[in-house]
């Protein structure tokens, strides 16, 4: 990875090299903008990178994607095999997976109406599933409570509609050959051969003007300082600080990674698989009061195919939402980690007896031992609250999930982002305004 620690001067500098981060900065280069990428830790990636634990490797954030990347990446420039993959939702008496197939006897007509024909949905999903048996209400309600985090009441029929039409084909699973490190590995490489730059280990410390520039302020893990100049700040970092004081706190993440030995054969044409509860929306309403029920729903996946080779270990991550600031103690552990393997190896034949090694991280344990918060979406906005990419008070581009309507946080959501922010930029023809009379006359920085 290059590192250039002088006063260099850049048309934009991006903070963070996640995929929103690293998606603007190819979109800026192919603009013919000079680029500067700020990551505060030793690797591009963010929370679709690698972590190292205990001797082995994992991918910790979500790596499941739509059909819609491969024109993501094509726009990009990227070159990335996608593998599609299916995702299966497991029921006490119903296994539902997408694609969904007409003739699958296991389909609601009604979820493959919704799927079908979104512009006609104009109930709730209350609404919807009310002349429901509660097991075919469940059915309906679950793929849009689980990755939409609230209790189908909380899933007003627009938010509904416009996740359905939105047109980023999770219905269609992909994922990417190698997994996500390796997606990212080839958005660094189609970022680096069109002449840009990335500083890793630079963490992004504020910004001062001088002479009409954004001085830039980063430093490294040893304390040294580094000023780079720019126009443009696009940051992928803080957006979260702009959300209104009553916007709803989402949901925080556990995860259970387990190693297996090489007689464990996970589903070859399955990726996600979500274990749902008899009643989902009374889960999540459980979750939103800061209650960790028994019956809790979780999801999982693997981190790498079994090789040929023996003695080859796979690897599953598994997941399931938390209350927020619930301190995890050794009687939640043992009922999260029971669970999990209980409900595992009832639907993955020999999964208890293949496992190797199991660890489970609770939220507080994600920082310290995997290096970033376990909160991927920390706040859910309230109804007809959005952000503009563009926030004049501060002069900077926001990007990720943060600037997205509620159903759009998720990975295409936050590539979009990146897509919205440079247009503005080069509509905007690169001049930033700056407010030169709320330059400090004591010399101090900007930190956002």
């Amino acid at each position: 990875m290059q590192r250039h620690w002088g006063g260099a001067q850049y048309d934009a500098i991006v903070v963070g090299a996640g995929l929103s981060g690293l998606a603007a900065a190819i979109r800026l280069r192919q603009q013919g903008k000079s680029v500067l990428v700020l990551e505060k830790t030793d690797q591009p990636g963010g929370r679709a990178r690698k972590v190292s634990f205990d001797t082995l490797e994992f991918e910790v954030g979500c790596n499941q994607l739509g059909k819609s990347i491969h024109a993501m990446m094509d726009e990009l420039g990227v070159r990335h095999d996608f593998i599609p993959k299916k995702n299966r939702f497991v029921f006490s008496n119903k296994i539902l997976e997408f694609p969904l197939t007409t003739d699958s006897p296991d389909t609601l007509p009604e979820l493959s109406d919704l799927f079908s024909n979104p512009e006609n949905l104009d109930k709730t999903l209350e609404e919807l599933t009310y002349n429901l048996q509660p097991t075919r209400a469940n059915v309906l309600r679950a793929p849009f409570a689980y990755f939409l985090m609230r209790p189908s009441e909380k899933i007003d029929f627009q938010l509904a509609r416009n996740f359905l039409i939105n047109d980023y084909g999770y219905e269609d699973p992909r994922i990417p050959a190698g997994g996500m490190s390796a997606l990212i590995d080839s958005m660094v490489k189609a970022f680096q051969s069109l002449g840009g730059v990335i500083q890793c280990d630079a963490s992004y410390e504020g910004f001062y003007l001088e002479d009409n520039l954004k001085m830039v302020m980063s430093k490294n893990k040893h304390g040294q300082s580094s000023v780079s100049h720019t126009h443009c700040i696009v940051s992928s970092v803080d957006g979260w600080n702009r959300y209104p004081g009553n916007a709803e706190r989402s949901l925080a993440i556990g995860s259970m990674l387990f190693e297996m030995n090489a007689d464990f054969h996970y589903p070859e044409d399955v990726h996600t698989i979500v274990f749902v509860p008899d009643d989902i929306d009374a889960w999540l309403r459980a979750v939103h009061q800061g209650i960790l029920d028994d019956q809790f729903a979780f999801h999982c996946f693997i981190n790498q195919p079994l090789s040929t080779e023996s003695n080859t270990p796979c690897k599953i991550s598994a997941y399931l939402f938390m209350p927020h600031n619930h301190e995890c103690n050794q009687s939640d552990r043992e009922k999260i980690e029971a669970r999990m393997i209980s409900v595992m190896n009832q639907h993955l034949p020999g999964f208890q007896a293949s496992i190797v090694k199991q660890h489970f991280f609770p939220p507080d344990a994600y920082l310290q031992s995997l290096g970033f918060e376990s909160v991927v979406v920390p706040r859910i906005p309230p109804k007809e609250f959005s952000l503009s990419c563009y926030d004049a008070e501060q002069d900077i581009y926001y990007i990720g999930n943060a600037v997205n309507a509620e159903h759009e946080q998720h990975i295409e959501g936050a590539l979009l982002s990146a897509k919205k922010a440079v247009d503005l930029i080069i509509n905007n023809t690169f001049v930033c305004k700056l407010k030169l009379n709320e330059v400090f006359s004591d010399g101090k920085y900007r930190q956002y």
